[in-house]
């Protein structure tokens, strides 16, 4: 077991080494190598096309060939994903089958139809059971987990630069401007079956937030600004504000600072709150 080093907090896991320091133990699954996905998904600055349902926003954010495909529906397919013997897997094995389940669909798509020829997207979905958090991921869309004040990334990026940074070759700071950074190495509906990275994770701080974002937000984003924005660094606080109005205003305000920042690339936001 490992843990996300963030902050002081009263983690229950002993086992942790480092019990005490931090806001969320992480049990990690990944491989070798959802709560819906979408809100407020933001055509590379085209506000036109913005949806501001806080509800069950749907959007397959498909990567260029087929990005405008409506018969590909990725999240639809994850979220609906059915299975008989739940009581005997593992809530992450059903996450990974569900994503398997989606690449078939798109896969399968795109094999139908000469111009949708190699289409692929990145993929991540969360699924909340009380206080612990599942979470599956494909692609360099991103999970980020808030607490304590801070925050820090869930998610493993399965791009080129990401692959380059794991082994020396360039520093963090370096992919954030790298030409290649646009390339990933593993996606949605690319091959004929796929792996997801998955992690369960015990969320200990009350509240704290959930991210979940495609690289459109986090190219023309800083992490600080992110941070700050969710944390509401610097905001005015909003008297009587609900939750719900809260969440919107918040991510409102992360698609409008991508969109200053560039916005040149769909913006798709999703923010949970865990408040007990």
């Amino acid at each position: 077991m490992s843990c996300s080093n963030v902050k002081e907090c009263s983690c229950p896991k002993q086992t942790c080494p480092n019990h005490g320091k931090c806001c969320a133990c992480v049990i990690k699954h990944r491989t070798t190598d959802s709560l819906p996905f979408c809100l407020f998904p933001d055509n590379g600055g085209d506000k036109s096309n913005r949806k501001t349902e806080t509800k069950d926003v749907r959007d397959s954010s498909v990567q260029n060939e087929g990005a405008d495909e409506p018969d590909v529906k990725v999240c639809d397919d994850v979220d609906n994903y059915e299975d008989t013997s739940v009581l005997q897997n593992p809530i992450y094995t059903l996450l990974g089958e569900a994503v398997a389940s989606a690449n078939t669909k798109v896969y399968e798509r795109s094999k139908k139809d000469a111009e949708l020829s190699g289409m692929g997207t990145s993929l991540v979905a969360a699924l909340m059971i009380d206080s612990k958090l599942y979470i599956a991921s494909v692609g360099d869309s991103r999970i980020y987990l808030f607490c304590g004040g801070d925050m820090v990334q869930l998610t493993h990026d399965h791009s080129y630069v990401q692959y380059l940074v794991d082994i020396g070759q360039i520093t963090p700071e370096q992919a954030l401007t790298n030409p290649y950074r646009n390339i990933i190495t593993r996606a949605v509906g690319n091959e004929r079956t796929i792996e997801a990275d998955t992690e369960s994770l015990l969320l200990t701080a009350s509240p704290s937030y959930i991210l979940l974002c495609s690289d459109g937000l986090t190219n023309y984003l800083s992490a600080s600004d992110i941070r700050d924005i969710v944390w509401g660094y610097g905001a005015e606080e909003s008297d009587g504000e609900d939750q719900e109005a809260e969440l919107k205003r918040k991510v409102e305000e992360l698609i409008d600072s991508a969109n200053e920042g560039g916005g040149g690339d769909n913006i798709t936001a999703l923010l949970v709150k865990y408040d007990v």
